[in-house]
C-alpha cells in the first residue's frame, strides 16, 4: 500500500522481455524496473560452468552439520570450514586469560573513554548532528495533554497502517504533517506508529507523505473530538504566549 501511494502519476511500462505485463516501481531508486523478477533470463542458455555451481555444498569439517560457502580465491571450489569454525583460528571451547582481559580493557578505555576521542565525537563531528536542533527548541504548547488529545481523537490507532496501542509501554507518535515543529495546530498533527513515523523522515519522500496525510486529515477534521483538541491547543497557547 505504501509503494502505491508513493508511485508517480502515470501507467507503468511493460516488461522488456515482451510478456506484456507491467513492471514494478522501485521506491529507493525512484524509477521503474526494466524487467519483472526472473524475466531477464528468458531465452538465455546457461554455460556448462553453471553445472558445477549447482552442486550441493559439502558439510563443515568441524561437525556442526552446516553447509560451507564457496571460496573467494577458487570460484568453483568449496571452503573446508565456515567462518570462525576452524579450530586453529577460532576460540571455540577456549577462554582468555586474566592478563589478556586486562590488556583488552585498557585498549578499549584508551579508544572509547579518552577525552580526545570524546571531543572528536561531539558537536559537528558527531554522526547524529542535525544542525543544532535539540529538544529544547520544541515549542511549549506541544504538551503531553495535547498529544494525548490527538491520540484520543484518532482512537489510539495509527492512521496509516491501523496499528492499535493495546497496553504497550511505548505510546504512539504524533507526526507533524508539514514537517514544521513550530506548527502544532491539531490540523497539522496526526497519530502514527513508530515504523510509519520513521518512513516519513526520509528527505526524498517528505512531499509525497505530506500529500498522503493531508488527504487523511480532511476526514479527521469532521470528528467531534477534533474540536476538543483545538480547544486544548488554544488554552496552551494563551498560557505560554500571553502578552
Amino acid at each position: 500500500m505504501r509503494e502505491e501511494l508513493l508511485k508517480p502519476r502515470g501507467k507503468a511500462p511493460l516488461c522488456a522481455c515482451g510478456c506484456g505485463n507491467p513492471v514494478k516501481w522501485v521506491k529507493w531508486c525512484k524509477r521503474w524496473n526494466k524487467y519483472i523478477h526472473g524475466h531477464n533470463e528468458k531465452g538465455r542458455k546457461r554455460s556448462p560452468k553453471w553445472k558445477l555451481l549447482e552442486v550441493e555444498a559439502p558439510l563443515c569439517k568441524c561437525g556442526c552439520g552446516q553447509r560451507v560457502m564457496r571460496s573467494k580465491h577458487y570460484p568453483y571450489g568449496w571452503n573446508s570450514y565456515l567462518n570462525g569454525h576452524n579450530p586453529i583460528f577460532s576460540m571455540l571451547g577456549k577462554h582468555h586469560t586474566a592478563e589478556t582481559r586486562a590488556k583488552m580493557c585498557k585498549s578499549i578505555k584508551k579508544v572509547v573513554g579518552s577525552p580526545e576521542s570524546r571531543r572528536k565525537r561531539n558537536g559537528l563531528n558527531s554522526p547524529r548532528w542535525k544542525g543544532g536542533v535539540t529538544y529544547k527548541d520544541k515549542p511549549p504548547e506541544l504538551t503531553p495533554n495535547l498529544k494525548q488529545a490527538i491520540r484520543l481523537r484518532d482512537n489510539f490507532t495509527c492512521q496509516f497502517c491501523g496499528h492499535k496501542n493495546n497496553g504497550e509501554k511505548r505510546k504512539l507518535d504524533t507526526h507533524h504533517i508539514d514537517h514544521n515543529r513550530k506548527n502544532n495546530h491539531p490540523d497539522n498533527l496526526i497519530t502514527l506508529c513508530k515504523s510509519c513515523h520513521a518512513d516519513t523522515q526520509t528527505a526524498d519522500d517528505k512531499k509525497a507523505w505530506q500529500r498522503v496525510y493531508t488527504n487523511l486529515i480532511k476526514k479527521i477534521k469532521k470528528l467531534p473530538l477534533h474540536k476538543k483538541a483545538i480547544r486544548i491547543y488554544k488554552e496552551n497557547k494563551q498560557v505560554f504566549y500571553r502578552r
